[in-house]
């Protein structure tokens, strides 16, 4: 296998490779890497990875351990380094400046619309102040001492804790416009990534990178994929999306304070529009144009394209939670107006979730061409697991993934 991977980062072309559990596979492409990394400093080579199991793996054993059989043999030594997505570190702005939109979740929407002036906050219940209250105090001593603020190494917290000092990409300001820009944690991961020569990422983080013109990662002349048997549900979970009258209900109360009544008031009674068309649709996907669950997405799509054109302009700096608002409607509209649409690349389908009710989701047919078009014509690829071959061979896998058409 080394010897593999060793001819197919000389040659520029891909490999698929299968070696099973405890043969020592990610010694098996970690060892090659490295040495052409010695050879070659000027290049950086990329490991994605399923699971932050793995992930953790090769940062904690193996990759120390190749780096000392490396550094034994040639006298160098790469550098390396873990780079996740945004909610995987904390932010600044949550932790200094705001709590989070959990509060405002628990008042009722039905309460909204009869009065749609905001309503008081309402306190958190004593065991989540306390966690965030820790969270928001190790943020801050991890960036006394210039650290990254990575959840792995967070106090021990809940989902709905780390929310409170962490924040979508959708909703992040952006590292110029951002209060706290200068010291952000993410930044800062980003910064050990580019001056690494090895980074370890996930497959999620793969995906955004191709979607968004490679902005997520930095450049690599060479990309190894392990677990590779998950890579296209994990790219097409990260092409994914979802829509449920909570989540308008949700984005309506942060944009409340920023509205005038009438528009708010149409942006929650759009969610009632949602939750009744989702209520009288069959668990099924969605193909009729004409169905009413389309003319409720046209209807979410609609309105938020209006409160979108409200909350633009003004400055940045001074209403961080207004453009936080704005971008929270607009990933509303963006997947309202996906599935409005109904698009040949895309399926659309209502499902239910045990606890929250109804929802709509959609997702990509494939995900073959973004990843022929993204990954695999600009750069060399290594994909490898315990479970590629199917049927003796590898020809349906290369066909999933996008090298084979």
């Amino acid at each position: 296998m080394a010897d593999a991977v060793a001819d197919t980062l000389d040659s520029g072309r891909h490999l698929l490779v299968q070696a099973g559990t405890g043969t020592g596979k990610s010694l098996g492409y970690l060892a090659p890497a490295l040495i052409r990394l010695t050879q070659r400093p000027a290049d950086r080579i990329l490991i994605a990875t399923a699971t932050l199991a793995l992930q953790s793996q090769l940062a904690n054993n193996d990759i120390p351990a190749a780096l000392d059989a490396v550094e034994q043999v040639s006298g160098k030594r790469p550098t390396f380094a873990i780079l996740k997505g945004r909610t995987n570190y904390a932010c600044l702005l949550r932790v200094r400046d705001q709590a989070g939109d959990d509060q405002a979740a628990l008042i009722p929407a039905s309460d909204l619309v009869a009065a749609i002036k905001a309503a008081p906050a309402a306190t958190p219940e004593s065991a989540l102040g306390a966690e965030v209250l820790a969270l928001r105090e190790w943020a801050e001593r991890e960036d006394n001492v210039g650290g990254l603020a990575d959840r792995d190494d967070a106090p021990s917290h809940t989902e709905r804790g780390w929310q409170q000092v962490s924040i979508p990409v959708r909703e992040c300001l952006g590292v110029q416009r951002c209060p706290h820009g200068s010291s952000c944690f993410v930044e800062r991961s980003r910064d050990v990534a580019r001056a690494a020569d090895l980074v370890v990422t996930n497959h999620a983080l793969l995906a955004i990178n191709a979607m968004h013109g490679g902005t997520a990662l930095p450049e690599h002349s060479a990309a190894i994929i392990d677990e590779a048997h998950e890579l296209v549900s994990r790219v097409t979970g990260a092409a994914s999306a979802e829509l449920s009258p909570q989540t308008v209900e949700r984005v309506g109360r942060r944009a409340l304070t920023f509205l005038e009544d009438d528009l708010a008031l149409e942006l929650l009674e759009s969610a009632d529009a949602l939750r009744a068309a989702l209520d009288a649709s069959p668990l099924q996907r969605v193909e009729d144009p004409d169905s009413a669950f389309v003319a409720a997405c046209s209807v979410v799509r609609n309105v938020t394209r209006q409160v979108v054109s409200a909350l633009a302009g003004g400055d940045d700096k001074q209403e961080p939670e207004k453009r936080q608002a704005a971008a929270a409607v607009k990933e509303v509209f963006d997947i309202a107006e996906r599935m409005a649409a109904l698009g040949a690349r895309d399926v659309v389908w209502v499902a239910e979730r045990e606890r929250s009710g109804r929802e709509a989701r959609v997702a990509p047919l494939s995900v073959s061409d973004l990843m022929r078009r993204s990954v695999f014509a600009e750069r060399t690829t290594v994909l490898t697991s315990a479970t590629l071959k199917l049927g003796g061979d590898f020809d349906r896998v290369a066909t999933s993934v996008g090298l084979r058409t």
